[in-house]
């Protein structure tokens, strides 16, 4: 199976969590969760991080301590802003898929995460981006900022507008149905 293989399969079971001997245990910053829980050790190059109720601080405090050798990772389901993606951004330099899905991005958010990974020159080839308070003008700048390899996007399609749907048709990629956009 190659990498392109392997990142389609993970992508279409992100809710899998993989925990290995040698997990590391992190104290939550969430002042009302007051949980544990570890990183797991990456295994088949997939970490889910999926419903941890994580917060941008929980992200800063655990980002250092992430495993090296991540291919795929979910993070969908938590509380991620922009502050959260500017302290992961050396995590997603190798990644062929990532799970935002449900978070807190927002515009900033999403401009950080899009021109870093078209500057990194990016191998990502799927991205989930569902219900992170995106406007039509965060559309359009991902649409300017797509990474050359990406082949699927999920974006809510309630936020895309004729203009950010020109955006995306302009750069190749094509609403597929429900939330799904593939490059022709």
């Amino acid at each position: 199976m190659n990498k392109f293989q392997l990142s389609v399969a993970v992508f279409s079971t992100l809710s899998v969590l993989f925990i290995g001997p040698q997990s590391k245990a992190i104290e939550s910053n969430n002042s009302s969760s007051n949980m544990k829980f570890e990183i797991p050790e990456v295994e088949h190059g997939m970490l889910s991080l999926r419903s941890k109720h994580l917060s941008d601080a929980d992200i800063i405090n655990m980002a250092p301590d992430f495993p090296k050798d991540i291919s795929a990772m979910d993070l969908s389901r938590n509380t991620i802003g922009a502050d959260g993606i500017k302290a992961l951004l050396p995590h997603f330099a190798a990644l062929y898929t990532l799970n935002l899905a449900h978070n807190k991005l927002g515009d900033e958010g999403v401009s950080i995460l899009m021109i870093y990974l078209k500057s990194n020159d990016s191998d990502l080839t799927d991205l989930d981006l569902r219900d992170n308070h995106i406007s039509e003008e965060g559309i359009k700048i991902i649409a300017s900022n797509l990474p050359k390899n990406l082949n699927r996007l999920l974006l809510d399609s309630t936020d895309i507008g004729v203009e950010a749907e020109t955006a995306l048709n302009d750069v190749g990629f094509v609403y597929a149905g429900s939330t799904l956009w593939v490059r022709r």
